[in-house]
């Protein structure tokens, strides 16, 4: 019998100790994913994540050979033209064998016209080429960095936790693709932005709908002007303007 009780109280002195460190061991992994979750939720996580892509972007902006996309040289002859005239309804169609295709009857025309005036400026004070698409490539890193900002006030606005929208926003940053197209010529710069800015007042005017069921008219008129700039950045953006126009239709009608 003294031999079967000191057994038990063998058995019994490992079970508990084995219990207490697997206690431990879980305090320890909650602490530990605790504090993972405050450093991702914390302000210095996002501009370290939002300042190594500034950087891999700039890099890439400096260093990346002419034409790195297929068409960066279609942009920037683009942007040339555009800058030979006022308005951008003068722009004429370039002689030689149409490398802008359809130059004059394109849609997605705002990029190259708005990236016409900083041109100008420059090539008034260089005339070295390379200066050109390298300033020029910096303002489209300036674009997506601005359109990054935007889509982390929405997503927080939407009352995604700052957590999801730094692991969101953290991952598309650290992507290797997307510091290479913020790095140079493209339209899909100033695109970005301006869909930030479009999704972000759209909604705040679905918010107010639903919150005052009344239609907040100066609200819609700048939620309609953004979408109008940005389909004429990429024409490409109309069925998501569409889709967006009739919901809000819809949305009136309904309330």
């Amino acid at each position: 019998a003294s031999h079967y009780s000191h057994i038990h109280m063998l058995v019994s002195y490992h079970c508990w100790t084995a219990l207490y460190y697997l206690g431990m061991k879980k305090t320890y992994t909650s602490l530990l994913c605790g504090r993972i979750v405050s450093i991702i939720a914390s302000s210095w996580f996002w501009r370290i994540m939002f300042g190594l892509f500034v950087v891999q972007a700039v890099y890439i902006a400096f260093v990346g050979r002419f034409s790195m996309a297929f068409d960066e040289h279609f942009h920037l002859a683009a942007i040339q033209e555009y800058a030979k005239v006022i308005f951008p309804w003068q722009v004429t169609q370039p002689p030689g064998p149409a490398e802008l295709s359809a130059f004059t009857t394109d849609g997605s025309y705002l990029y190259h016209y708005f990236m016409s005036w900083p041109y100008r400026l420059m090539a008034m004070l260089t005339d070295s080429v390379t200066t050109h698409i390298i300033l020029l490539r910096l303002i489209d890193v300036g674009l997506v960095a601005v359109g990054f900002v935007l889509f982390r006030r929405m997503l927080l606005e939407l009352r995604m936790s700052k957590v999801g929208a730094h692991v969101v926003l953290g991952l598309i940053l650290l992507m290797p693709m997307t510091p290479f197209l913020a790095g140079q010529l493209t339209y899909d710069a100033l695109f970005f932005t301006m869909c930030a800015i479009t999704m972000l007042l759209l909604f705040r005017l679905v918010r107010t709908l639903y919150a005052s069921q009344m239609v907040p008219l100066p609200l819609a008129l700048w939620t309609g002007k953004a979408a109008l700039v940005t389909l004429q950045v990429k024409y490409a953006f109309f069925p998501a303007v569409l889709g967006a126009g009739l919901y809000i239709l819809g949305l009136v009608i309904w309330l």
